[in-house]
């Protein structure tokens, strides 16, 4: 079978404000090598996400993949769910999407309500290969699209480097960091921080990127810090001087925060919930409930200083295989089986 030929494979996508400058998925375009068409490019590319003016943007977008894609082998769309209504090319052109979001409104029995339902789902439906975030999110969009190729690719990581020394002495300040608070399990946290308030003084919640509903849910408690909006070093920085992660979660595709802990070297303690486990490495601890969660984090603050070096060490040499080189190798050889069923 014919290599495919990175100058014959066309990248659509674009970067959010949110989106990690080091984790964004925008990042594999860059180690496949193709061509990429990126939307903040074209007109009204800076345009918020939600206002009319980006639907434009969006429109234009759609217009421009579906010319350049006339020229290429592969055209994959990175963030499918804002924008893909009509640009899908040719059957002989191999047409991949990842998946980011909840894939109910998809199937054809759902009564979920979206702008351009039935086309945006034909669209779908002409894809030749579909990549998902989590395995168990692979196994729904099987039942949706029984014929169709859907593939668990985990999200990458660039690899982060040291950012702020940590105190490995963990009796006089104990540091937990919580990033976000989408999908959190937000009265699961404040259960563990107010037992944590009754019986262990010492212990500090560092709460970042969190919403306005949440600042004002955790404001009153003195063993919380609530950080303002950071830049992605100072948030490395927060994240690599506290001594562990932790993530209560209702649902979870990828996690950006979960990989940079573990590339920061910062180890994890997390809902037991399915798509994270897609995400963990031998380091990751689960917990169900807050009491669980309470008696894990005290086993990793009594931990002997040279035990508790080895975690970090360990966590982040095995973050390794969440780099964007090896998920840009898996990625490759999808569009390859794709190619090989033309």
């Amino acid at each position: 079978m014919r290599e495919i030929r990175k100058d014959k494979i066309l990248i659509a996508g674009y970067k959010f404000p949110h989106h990690s400058d080091s984790s964004g998925y925008h990042h594999l375009s860059s180690f496949i090598e193709g061509e990429f068409l990126d939307a903040n490019r074209l007109p009204f590319g800076k345009a918020h996400v939600d206002s009319k003016i980006r639907q434009v943007n969006f429109i234009l977008f759609e217009l421009a993949i579906r010319l350049k894609a006339l020229k290429k082998d592969v055209v994959h769309y990175l963030y499918p769910e804002q924008h893909l209504v009509f640009s899908v090319p040719k059957k002989n052109t191999i047409r991949v999407a990842t998946i980011h979001l909840d894939e109910k409104w998809l199937d054809k029995n759902s009564k979920i309500k979206k702008k351009f339902l039935s086309t945006r789902r034909k669209a779908y439906e002409k894809l030749d290969g579909i990549i998902c975030l989590s395995s168990e999110q692979a196994s729904r969009l099987r039942l949706i699209y029984p014929e169709k190729k859907i593939r668990f690719i985990p999200h990458g990581i660039n690899q982060l480097g040291y950012y702020e020394q940590c105190d490995y002495d963990r009796n006089e300040r104990f540091l937990i960091t919580i990033v976000g608070s989408n999908y959190r399990d937000k009265e699961l946290l404040l259960e563990i921080i107010g037992i944590a308030a009754e019986k262990h003084k010492h212990w500090i919640f560092n709460l970042v990127g969190i919403s306005q509903e949440w600042k004002k849910d955790f404001a009153d408690f003195k063993n919380v810090i609530i950080h303002p909006f950071l830049s992605e070093n100072e948030y490395f920085s927060v994240m690599q001087s506290s001594h562990i992660h932790l993530l209560p979660v209702k649902f979870a595709t990828a996690n950006n925060a979960l990989l940079e802990a573990h590339t920061l070297g910062v180890p994890s303690l997390t809902s037991n919930t399915t798509g994270i486990k897609d995400y963990s490495i031998k380091s990751t601890r689960k917990f169900k409930g807050a009491f669980e969660a309470i008696r894990q984090l005290e086993d990793i603050a009594h931990l002997d200083n040279e035990s508790y070096r080895q975690l970090r060490e360990s966590t982040k040499k095995e973050a390794i295989k969440f780099s964007w080189e090896e998920i840009t190798k898996e990625v490759l050889d999808f569009y390859k089986e794709l190619k090989s069923n033309k």
